[in-house]
């Protein structure tokens, strides 16, 4: 569920999270009741739908805080920015994209734009095909 989410990147309906998990609609119905109840997930708009609920986002905030090798990254691409002028990113690679966890904005006039959490297929940007050569 938390998968399909994540990859439709909106709130959806559980009939349709249903389909698209080609899943029973009943099973489907009982897991969404269950993740709404720990705080996992959260009923959206009309409260027909479902999407990701703020739990789930202190529990990425908690990671990128404990994580050695987040917090170190995050340091050199600010100081990286700081010193050139540049945008600079910091990305991980997963499952053939690359996600931009960490983002430290130029001073320059001309800026990349990049949503932060973002997968994006590798082929897709100049830094992608980097990683590929």
């Amino acid at each position: 569920i938390l998968e399909f989410l994540h990859a439709t990147q909106r709130a959806i309906g559980i009939g349709e999270l249903a389909k698209g998990l080609n899943a029973p609609r009943s099973t489907t119905y009982t897991l969404v009741r269950e993740l709404v109840g720990a705080g996992l997930l959260e009923m959206a708009g009309d409260g027909n739908r479902v999407y990701f609920g703020k739990k789930l986002y202190l529990y990425g905030m908690a990671y990128m805080r404990g994580n050695d090798l987040l917090r170190r990254g995050r340091q050199e691409v600010d100081t990286l920015s700081r010193e050139t002028g540049e945008t600079s990113e910091l990305c991980m690679l997963q499952s053939g994209r690359y996600t931009i966890v960490h983002s430290s904005p130029g001073t320059r006039p001309f800026r990349i734009s990049s949503a932060t959490g973002l997968q994006i297929p590798l082929p897709w940007t100049a830094s992608g095909r980097l990683l590929l050569a």
